[in-house]
């Protein structure tokens, strides 16, 4: 079996246009298909300690503009601007920019509230107890009754002795 050629060595524009793609928030896999070379290569080059530090670089001036960007967006709407589909559409673009800025900062684009995740946890017992009363209802058996008589059985079966030769041994 012959042996496979390495891949030609990248050229200094493409590793430019990748290092400005992967900074842009593309996936190796993405760069990969708009650079025309393998995902592999992409990562290698990124991971590259000079092209990652450049590529972060890019990432900061990018959400700086982006954050620019944002501002301009907020502070040239007026009340006149508010009434108008302008104005809305405006506020959405300056949310996409808040976004893409955070984005390219490693910075959260999701809210998540103490009060949505202490919904689904009450969701999710609820949904327990569901699925608990089901499995009753198949099997005939009451889990806590069942519980109950095998906490009254260890109790019979328990040795206070034990605990005592227990606590001498410590």
């Amino acid at each position: 079996m012959a042996k496979k050629k390495p891949p030609k060595p990248l050229d200094l524009y493409e590793i430019e246009q990748i290092k400005v793609l992967k900074a842009s928030g593309l996936s190796y896999n993405a760069v990969a298909k708009k650079v025309g070379r393998d995902h592999k290569t992409i990562k290698r080059c990124c991971m590259d300690p000079r092209n990652a530090e450049e590529i972060k670089t890019i990432q900061r001036e990018l959400a700086g503009y982006f954050e620019d960007l944002t501002v301009r967006f907020i502070t040239s709407i007026s009340d006149e601007d508010i009434k108008k589909l302008n104005g809305y559409q405006r506020v959405i673009a300056a949310g996409i920019a808040v976004d893409k800025f955070r984005l390219l900062r490693n910075e959260s684009t999701e809210n998540i509230s103490i009060n949505a995740i202490h919904s689904r946890r009450e969701d999710r017992n609820k949904r327990t107890e569901e699925l608990r009363r089901e499995r009753e209802k198949m099997t005939g058996v009451d889990e806590d009754v069942e519980q109950e008589k095998q906490l009254a059985l260890e109790d019979k079966t328990h040795n206070p002795i034990d605990d005592v030769e227990k606590a001498n041994n410590l």
